[in-house]
């Protein structure tokens, strides 16, 4: 007699008593999950597939087929999409995901009754509004390869359920703080009804993008939520993890390196009565935190050829960013950066790097929104961070009138006096879900300046300057 395989699920790899490879791809499913796993149908299950028959489709603007799951992409000619934006895919072919009724048979899976078959959960995606039935992405597999699981089968998986459970919690977070929720229906979509929308498959594919970068760079997550139902906006850079250099400002910094003055550091951290670290006197201390935010203009910071080790007060900016954010993309105010952890005061938060540029370089740049420019002491402006085509998630960081964030300029990595290093310290308590800002602008705003092309300031602060310039 045939019996269908018993199938178990856990968050950390297959179990020493599996016999199959975990390099089986997941098994699709053909007919009810009910059928498949050879179970009575629970009240829960009968009241699921209600749900599925009842589902009428939606107008077409809001891009869904809920009945089979099946993204689809609504053109709009009309739409206009700007220079610096890009659709990240134009052929979802391969981003299908499976429909309930396109699952295998029970016959499809006949092996002996004491094997049991394991896959790995990588990250649980969606959750089926009022079911226990959850969307899981596994490991070492496409997204279109992602299958519907009732709880029941995701066991010792409680990592990966509390881990989606959280980031839920904080979405809600958010969405209750927005001030025009009709603007981020796709919150609902995702988030309360559980269901596959195009913007969700492409926020999904470019999160799986970050966090390979992240992974392989050795910084914290970065995540990604587009709750605008707008799949044209995705940005068009290469993340880089350091700044690169142009031919020009590599030329110049050449000609003063290596750097003349290096530091006395043997044994940082360990104090000694006769030959004190200098490193201990630093400014930052070495989990990142600013001694004196208010009186620091800039912080010095250990060269590389120092013979201090990686854990130097002086070398913290060098680890790169460990704290974790969210790519959010905004109905006014294009990509922002959120936060996904509580953030304390004057802690480091990441730095904004791009392709290191001399300002002479920079004048025929049409948009100036991504350059950055690294002031020197006299006020002349020599190096500038331009992020427009290379960047990393510093680059989305939105300006506030009131903002959480402040600049610090880190100098010592090249010895040029105008050169520094251009980092985000937090100004106060940040919570988990708050965006990120900074205060684009040291001057006064000109109202000379002001007609009816500049671009209007959203951030909602009372003492709201208006206008971006």
């Amino acid at each position: 007699m045939k019996r269908g395989r018993k199938r178990h699920f856990n968050s950390s790899g297959p179990s020493s008593s599996s016999t199959s490879k975990r390099t089986a791809a997941p098994p699709t499913k053909k007919g009810t999950l009910a059928k498949q796993q050879n179970i009575q149908k629970t009240p829960e299950i009968l009241a699921f597939e209600q749900l599925l028959e009842n589902i009428t489709l939606k107008d077409s603007t809001e891009a869904f087929l809920p009945l089979t799951l099946e993204p689809i992409r609504v053109d709009n000619d009309e739409e206009q999409i700007s220079d610096d934006q890009i659709e990240v895919s134009s052929d979802t072919s391969e981003l299908m995901m499976p429909m309930l009724e396109d699952c295998e048979s029970q016959d499809d899976f006949m092996e002996d009754e004491e094997e049991k078959v394991e896959f790995e959960v990588e990250r649980i995606l969606l959750k089926r509004n009022d079911t226990h039935f959850y969307f899981v992405k596994w490991f070492g597999y496409k997204l279109s390869q992602g299958t519907w699981e009732p709880l029941w089968n995701l066991t010792d998986c409680d990592r990966v359920l509390n881990a989606f459970e959280d980031r839920k919690m904080l979405c809600f977070k958010i969405y209750q703080s927005l001030p025009n929720k009709d603007e981020y229906k796709g919150f609902l979509d995702t988030w309360i009804n559980g269901i596959i929308t195009t913007t969700f498959i492409e926020t999904c594919v470019l999160e799986d993008i970050f966090t390979k970068f992240c992974k392989n760079n050795k910084l914290a997550n970065l995540c990604v939520e587009n709750w605008t139902r707008s799949i044209e906006s995705y940005p068009k850079i290469s993340f880089i993890s350091e700044n690169t250099f142009s031919d020009e400002a590599k030329q110049l910094l050449e000609t003063i390196d290596p750097p003349k003055i290096l530091c006395s550091c043997v044994a940082c951290g360990k104090k000694s009565e006769d030959n004190p670290c200098p490193c201990i006197k630093a400014a930052a201390t070495s989990n990142g935190f600013i001694r004196s935010l208010k009186k620091t203009q800039f912080v010095m910071e250990c060269n590389k050829s120092c013979d201090c080790s990686e854990k130097c007060l002086g070398k913290v900016f060098g680890r790169g960013r460990t704290t974790a954010l969210i790519l959010f993309r905004t109905h006014w105010c294009g990509w922002g950066i959120r936060t996904l952890v509580d953030i304390p005061r004057s802690k480091f938060v990441d730095e904004y790097v791009g392709r290191i540029k001399l300002h002479h370089e920079c004048r025929n740049i049409k948009d100036p929104t991504y350059l950055f420019d690294i002031d020197s002491d006299d006020g002349e402006t020599v190096f500038v961070v331009d992020a427009t085509e290379e960047g990393n998630a510093s680059r989305f960081i939105n300006h506030s009138c009131d903002p959480n964030l402040e600049v610090v300029l880190v100098k010592g990595l090249h010895n040029h006096k105008d050169f520094a290093r251009v980092t985000f310290f937090s100004v106060r308590e940040i919570q988990a879900g708050e965006e990120l800002t900074f205060n684009y602008f040291k001057h006064k705003l000109d109202l000379s300046l002001v007609d009816k092309t500049t671009p209007k300031c959203y951030c909602g602060y009372e003492l709201c300057r208006k206008y971006l310039i």
